[in-house]
């Protein structure tokens, strides 16, 4: 298992985050995201003592939203929202707390995915303090800016 900063330049961010003096990035606006190409088969991510799932209306509802589709898919990054590709995973995390939260595990699976994991409960505070993968390796590349 490997921990990496979401500060490297691979990690493409969108939306408003701050970092923190120790290099973990806390979002707390709705719609900031997280985007990089992964070859892992596993990946979870470390969120920080800033995390907070604020629900004004009481009962759990849905914190962040990860997004995993083929990197080939031929979509824009920024209009798949408009188009869901064939064989995307919409997987959706409520009320999560500081610590390790793991997105996903599929062992024996080392293709390359788009991942894109957004904050979308306007109430609460995301801290992410590391990426974390199963191997290195050739595990991402740039995303176009």
């Amino acid at each position: 298992m490997t921990e990496l900063t979401p500060n490297l330049r691979q990690f493409r961010r969108s939306g408003r985050w701050t970092q923190t003096d120790s290099g973990s990035l806390i979002a707390s606006w709705a719609s900031a995201s997280i985007s990089f190409i992964l070859a892992s088969s596993s990946l979870s991510i470390r969120l920080g003592p800033q995390t907070e799932h604020n629900c004004a209306f009481g009962g759990s509802s849905t914190t962040l939203v990860c997004t995993v589709s083929d990197p080939a898919g031929g979509h824009d990054l920024h209009q798949h929202f408009l188009s869901i590709p064939a064989g995307t995973w919409i997987l959706t995390f409520p009320d999560v707390e500081p610590g390790l939260l793991s997105l996903f595990d599929r062992p024996e699976d080392g293709q390359q995915k788009l991942v894109e994991i957004t904050l979308v409960n306007w109430s609460s505070v995301l801290e992410l303090v590391s990426i974390v993968v199963d191997s290195v390796g050739f595990f991402f590349r740039f995303l176009a800016t």
